[in-house]
Order: structure tokens, then sequence, then C-alpha cells
């Protein structure tokens, strides 16, 4: 079972010339958090637990529309949320077609380029990131620093953001292994309710006042 990220991989190749069966799982082309986390029964028909698949994702999708909802009735108006950073001189930011943009949405967050058709990222420079979202109340996904002192470090430009400025810049950093492993590259893809609960909680937190972190956290 591979991921199919490239149109032609020579690893791949060379197994299919070693006569390996090779079976694509393209989960990460979805684009809502649900329809990711169906793949689970593509996967479990390989292992004879297709019940089983049906029976985890049914109870995923149930919460996770019951937290839609909840997001839906908040009283409080729309945030404006900035998401990724600055990598090597461009902005990658999720399209309006993709599951980010839709996680975001389903919150009950306001997102600037939820009109875009792209499904995947839309890359930008940091010019154009500053201009149309310098005034974003939430920034999430930031992955150059532990803290807001380390990003300032990297780009001084960091801090023109009212995000930044106001302390509301948040990473999925919660579940990091000492050796360095990030459990939201892992199970997420899985757990869209538990995902979906801390947007729920950042962005409306009246509505989830007791639910506690588990994959964001907040940099200081």
């Amino acid at each position: 079972m591979v991921t199919g990220y490239n149109q032609y991989d020579e690893h791949v190749a060379r197994l299919s010339e070693a006569g390996i069966p090779i079976i694509y799982n393209n989960e990460w082309m979805e684009s809502t958090l649900l329809a990711r986390a169906e793949w689970i029964r593509f996967v479990a028909c390989f292992f004879k637990k297709d019940v089983l698949a049906d029976s985890l994702f049914t109870k995923e999708e149930r919460t996770y529309l019951k937290l839609k909802k909840l997001a839906a009735s908040a009283k409080t108006s729309k945030p404006k949320v900035l998401s990724g950073d600055n990598f090597r001189g461009t902005w990658y930011l999720p399209g309006g077609k993709s599951f980010s943009a839709q996680l975001f949405a389903d919150a009950g967050a306001d997102y600037i380029y939820k009109n875009d058709t792209t499904k995947g990222s839309i890359p930008y420079s940091f010019e154009q990131v500053l201009r149309d979202l310098n005034d974003a109340d939430i920034w999430v996904g930031a992955t150059n620093g532990k803290t807001l002192a380390e990003l300032r470090k990297i780009d001084k430009r960091y801090s023109l953001f009212k995000a930044f400025r106001r302390g509301q810049v948040y990473a999925y950093s919660n579940r990091v292994m000492p050796e360095g492993g990030n459990d939201y590259w892992e199970s997420a893809v899985a757990c869209p309710d538990k995902l979906l609960s801390d947007f729920v909680k950042l962005f409306h937190p009246e509505l989830l006042p007791d639910h506690s972190w588990f994959y964001l956290k907040k940099m200081n």
C-alpha cells in the first residue's frame, strides 16, 4: 500500500517490476475530514475488519456532525483565521476546497480564501499574506518555532500580524514525542472529531468550556 504523491515514483516502479501488487491509498486528496477518515473502510478490507471499520467510522461521523451543528449555533462572530507559515520565501495556505478550509468552516471561522477552488495549497508571498491577513484574529499551523520569541527571531515581520501581537498563535504540537514524532500527523486523519473539537474550542470557546486541547497548543 502506497501513497501516490507523484505521477512516477521509482521505488513503487521497482516493487511493481518485482511482481508485488501495488495498492494506492489516496485519502490525502479528499476535501473533508470525514472523507479522509472514511478510508478506514478501504484499509479494513485487507484485514477482514470491515464491520469494525464501519462501526468506528459511523461513531466518528456522528460525533463530528454533532460538533459541526454546535459550532453553527454560536452566537459570537466568526473569527478571521490565518493558517500555515512562511517556508523559504513562500507561504503555503490551504486552498478553498481543501480539508483544512472545510475544517475552518465547520468549526465556525471565517477563512478569506474560502471561495478559492484549489484543493491543495496556495503558494503566496509573505507580502501577499500580510496584505490579506494581517488582521486575522487567530493564526494556526505555525511550524517555524516553538515560541513567539523564536518566530520573531526567524522573521521579525511575523510581529506585524494582529494574531501574533495578541498571542493568538497555535501549532499542532500538543502531542509530540521527545524524539520529535508528532501524533497529529499519525492519528488526526482517523480522529476528525478530536480535531474539530479543538477548533470549535479555539474559535468559540464558550461552546466547549471543558474541552482540553488534543492536537493544538498555544505558542507563548
